[in-house]
């Protein structure tokens, strides 16, 4: 297992958002949502609505 950039913490995510997350970190885009789980995810930008 690799270490997290700024924390030790495993994000909890489904599928669905990790792809999300996943593809926001890739194109180093924000992910817009509404969904606080994101937050989690550490080097994604967040953009909540």
């Amino acid at each position: 297992m690799g270490t997290h950039r700024a924390s030790n913490t495993k994000p909890n995510l489904n599928s669905e958002n990790a792809i999300v997350a996943a593809t926001g970190l890739k194109y180093d885009e924000p992910v817009v949502t509404d969904e606080s789980d994101f937050e989690t995810v550490d080097g994604l930008r967040v953009e909540s609505y």
